[in-house]
């Protein structure tokens, strides 16, 4: 009887994703490492041929991530950090960015 007026869906959520190394639901992205962050992030900005951008470093700790490098401009920059803030679990971002 603990569920009693709970709702066992989850329409509030703005995202679902699966976590791949549990086999359980995880809403929103929450209960995702560091780690699975991380290479999220390198996708996310992974470029046209699918390979990372060695000129920026990624670190995260908590969920925030941290960017470092160079990137060519600041219309570059503000790609790149929108690219990031869009990645699932990613709850704030560090611009260390150098253009």
């Amino acid at each position: 009887m603990g569920n009693v007026g709970k709702s066992t869906d989850d329409q509030n959520h703005r995202a679902d994703t699966r976590n791949p190394d549990w086999d359980a639901y995880v809403p929103d992205g929450q209960g995702r490492t560091d780690e699975q962050i991380r290479a999220d992030v390198h996708a996310a900005l992974a470029g046209d041929d699918g390979q990372p951008d060695q000129t920026l470093s990624v670190s995260v700790q908590d969920g925030i991530v941290t960017l470092s490098g160079r990137v060519s401009s600041a219309d570059e920059q503000q790609k790149v950090l929108e690219q990031v803030r869009s990645v699932p679990s990613v709850k704030e971002v560090r611009d260390e960015l150098q253009s």
